[in-house]
């Protein structure tokens, strides 16, 4: 018998809004790396630091952060769909 007799919608709801507030976090931060650099993704940031068009410690540690953003960005949203497959 569980302790607590929690409506599984009530967690849904809850897991959701947490999940969207990360995910607003992480795209910001994402956002702002990305106008720091005047790009649109790692992968541009990559080909400018690989040619010498940028250089640097921190470029370097900004791209290896924008990667981390970008990898759980869609780890997020494919929680969110999955939370809102269980919704229906």
């Amino acid at each position: 018998m569980p302790i607590i007799n929690v409506d599984n919608k009530l967690i849904l709801k809850s897991m959701k809004k947490v999940f969207v507030e990360e995910l607003e976090e992480m795209e910001n931060e994402l956002r702002k790396l990305y106008e720091k650099y005047n790009i649109n993704s790692s992968k541009d940031l990559a080909f400018n630091i690989s040619e010498g068009f940028i250089t640097g410690e921190e470029a370097r540690n900004d791209l290896e952060r924008m990667k981390y953003l970008e990898e759980n960005i869609e780890r997020i949203r494919g929680y969110l769909r999955d939370i809102n497959l269980l919704s229906i």
